[in-house]
């Protein structure tokens, strides 16, 4: 059911509405003797025929303009299979980069700050397409990729913090353990400087396959 069946109230308050309008600034204009009588007739008119397009739009099957006729109802019907056809597309190629992303190896010569950077380029592929989460193939290559990377994101900052065994965290802390363990232990050796928004990204993919586990 498109968006003109489910609104038919709505397009008929606003055809009576507009109606309603017309034939009264067409009355004021008459009385102050602005239009003839045949304008006033051709403005009802107008108005009326404008006001029944709105109630009847989607059952005009065509209309015809300067002897071409422009066929709406198949427009539309093609306009809707060519965005299910692109939205077809952008969901394939979604899934095939993120595969290939938890596929592929960290590059650290491509990397300004000299972290894996991967995990920043996971999130914000979540960010732009959360409005396809709603398709059961993508949401689950979201979540297997946030469950890939925040093993990856931990690696890291494994790395570059020197976080020893001892320390207590594990191989996956809770985003909390780990930026108290990082209040507690910065500067005391290991480059921390990009360290923050490590913890950042942590969290967010913790927080990512949270949310997806809890709609399966």
């Amino acid at each position: 059911m498109d968006w003109f069946s489910r609104n038919q109230k709505l397009l008929a308050a606003i055809a009576a509405m507009f109606a309603g309008v017309s034939y009264w600034a067409a009355f004021e204009l008459l009385l102050q003797s602005l239009i003839s009588g045949s304008e006033f007739v051709t403005l009802v008119i107008a108005a009326t025929a404008t006001s029944l397009i709105i109630v009847f739009a989607p059952s005009i099957q065509e209309v015809s303009i300067g002897g071409n006729i422009i066929k709406l109802k198949q427009a539309k019907v093609d306009a809707d299979e060519t965005l299910k056809n692109l939205n077809n597309a952008r969901v394939s190629m979604l899934v095939a980069t993120l595969s290939s992303l938890r596929r592929s190896k960290p590059d650290f010569n491509e990397s300004s700050s000299g972290f894996d950077d991967r995990a920043s380029y996971f999130l914000s592929l979540y960010d732009a397409n959360k409005d396809l989460l709603n398709n059961a193939v993508v949401a689950e290559e979201f979540r297997s990729g946030s469950e890939h990377f925040i093993t990856e994101s931990m690696k890291n900052i494994n790395y570059h913090c020197r976080v020893h065994p001892n320390d207590g965290l594990g191989h996956r802390p809770s985003p909390e353990q780990l930026e108290g363990w990082y209040a507690k232990n910065r500067g005391t050796g290991g480059e921390v400087g990009s360290v923050p928004l490590q913890f950042v990204e942590y969290r967010k993919l913790i927080e990512i396959s949270e949310r997806l586990k809890s709609r399966r």
